[in-house]
């Protein structure tokens, strides 16, 4: 009678499904990719806050997008606020800044006096929010660790810890929390830390919406008269973001 019931508790056992293993960075960044890939265009609304010890800079504007295989045609409209520490004052700058895939043309107004530059599309300067080409930057200088998923303006989202391979020498973030939302492989939420853990780099969207028509136009960029452009695509790599 023992030896029925042991078997029969065996094959209850046996009958139960095992949890599904946890998915590793490499399953995550597989999705990631195939998501992105899917998305055809997106636009939202954009808070970027830098904080340095001579300045924390807040840029706020709408970003716009339409991909074109592995390059991206990019609208960013953003007012950067510029604050000096102890009070000091601060300095509003206003940055139009479209890339057709090739090359990024930025329409800077910085307190009435305006200027352009004309840079390679590469780097800072063409930021990505998804896809193939983000990972393997991220590959190349961080250790990627798969953590806990959190929520990103009601969004569900992987989130992924990127630790700088070569961080002792380093004058930026030497760890970023990267946040992807899970409906549709779209970048929420990027946090950079310094070596003392401290905030000094966050970056999010909100009120994504994914695939709208935008009408090409918005993609075109056209030079006030009398403003000089400071042409820098004859440079070695992007001439970063202004």
């Amino acid at each position: 009678m023992l030896h029925w019931t042991w078997m029969a508790v065996v094959t209850i056992l046996l009958a139960v499904p095992a949890e599904p293993a946890l998915e590793t960075v490499e399953q995550v960044e597989k999705k990631l990719i195939a998501q992105w890939d899917a998305v055809k265009s997106f636009t939202a609304n954009m808070n970027m806050i830098t904080i340095s010890p001579m300045a924390t800079e807040e840029r706020k504007g709408a970003v716009e997008v339409v991909r074109h295989g592995e390059k991206s045609k990019m609208r960013m409209d953003m007012t950067a606020t510029m604050k000096m520490p102890g009070g000091q004052g601060e300095m509003k700058t206003k940055i139009l800044m479209v890339s057709d895939g090739e090359t990024v043309t930025a329409l800077i107004d910085r307190m009435g006096r305006k200027m352009a530059t004309k840079t390679r599309a590469s780097g800072k300067n063409n930021m990505d929010f998804g896809g193939k080409k983000l990972f393997e930057e991220m590959h190349a200088k961080f250790n990627l660790t798969l953590v806990d998923d959190a929520e990103v303006d009601g969004a569900k989202c992987w989130v992924i810890r990127a630790d700088l391979k070569e961080s002792d020498a380093a004058q930026g973030p030497v760890k970023y929390m990267h946040y992807f939302r899970k409906q549709d492989g779209i970048y929420a939420k990027r946090e950079g830390f310094s070596k003392d853990g401290q905030s000094v780099e966050k970056m999010t969207l909100s009120d994504i919406k994914i695939n709208p028509k935008i009408d090409p136009k918005r993609f075109e960029l056209e030079i006030p008269e009398g403003v000089q452009v400071m042409d820098m695509t004859s440079m070695g790599g992007g001439g970063g973001t202004p």
